[in-house]
């Protein structure tokens, strides 16, 4: 998971930009191990992994409390390292998601971050917004709240900042029931038309989101941006297992229509022979005499 922050530009007083790494300088030997190990866990990072992302933080929060104690004890000071900055070029990943992860860290203890996010199926995009309430009666509502009505993650940040979330309008309706098997099916064709249209234009060969994402200025990805790509993700798996129970109730459909169709078969064939063997008697049946 990269989001290309190693390459961020800074620009100057002057007006010229340069490189943030080299604005940074050589990693002190201090934290050397610890990115080190932060890279190696967000090169194996799944795109929303909450556990991922909260183990990280606990890895953050314990080392920078050893480099300081350490640190202290030789008389040394941690201030001017730009931890974050210089732990997020390494790893190639905006400080705000390695903040996030630490705060996460800090407002959650292990047993109630596995039970209440982990265990209940919540994203790290919620997770990251959970972890921004202070107060830990009022996160567990929204815990609560968001799991009751399946909220995304993009509508449980309206929530915390006081913003109801927005009722689905126009094509978010629930469509109509359809009157019948022929306006069912005519549904089913021409809406999976237009989805796999949908999906060839905006993964396909003129244009890739991608792609879009790569050629992105470093600091045009912010958080807000990450979270709109996790939600999309989550929506697209949702329609992937969708899709493919649809599928394969279509194929018990097909195999039913196919059985069916064997059998009206089977019974014309019938039909037609005794009919045929009904027209044979007639013909062998002398007239009786009036």
């Amino acid at each position: 998971m990269i989001s290309g922050y190693s390459k961020a530009q800074i620009k100057l007083a002057d007006g010229r930009k340069m490189p943030l790494a080299q604005l940074l300088g050589e990693l002190p030997e201090v934290l050397k191990p610890l990115a080190g190990e932060v890279k190696a866990r967000f090169a194996k990072l799944g795109k929303d992994s909450a556990q991922g992302h909260y183990q990280i933080g606990q890895l953050i929060q314990r080392e920078i409390a050893r480099i300081e104690v350490e640190s202290r004890a030789q008389g040394r000071s941690t201030y001017g390292l730009r931890v974050f900055d210089r732990l997020a070029v390494e790893a190639d990943v905006h400080p705000r998601v390695l903040r996030d992860c630490v705060q996460a860290a800090e407002r959650f203890s292990p047993e109630v971050f596995q039970t209440q996010i982990v265990d209940r199926g919540l994203t790290w995009s919620h997770a990251s917004l959970l972890a921004g309430v202070a107060d830990s009666k009022k996160r567990q509502k929204l815990i609560d709240k968001t799991l009751a009505d399946r909220l995304s993650a993009d509508e449980l940040g309206h929530l915390i900042v006081g913003k109801e979330p927005k009722k689905p309008h126009g094509p978010g309706h629930s469509p109509a029931k359809p009157r019948g098997l022929p306006q069912g099916l005519d549904r089913l064709r021409s809406g999976s038309k237009v989805y796999r249209n949908i999906l060839g234009v905006l993964f396909g060969a003129a244009f890739d989101i991608l792609t879009k994402i790569q050629e992105s200025p470093p600091d045009s990805l912010t958080q807000q941006v990450r979270d709109a790509v996790a939600e999309c993700a989550d929506h697209l798996a949702a329609v992937e297992q969708t899709v493919q129970n649809a599928s394969q109730r279509l194929k018990a459909g097909m195999e039913w229509i196919d059985n069916c169709i064997a059998a009206q078969g089977e019974h014309e064939k019938t039909a037609q022979a005794e009919e045929d063997e009904e027209r044979h008697r007639g013909r062998r049946t002398p007239a009786r005499a009036r």
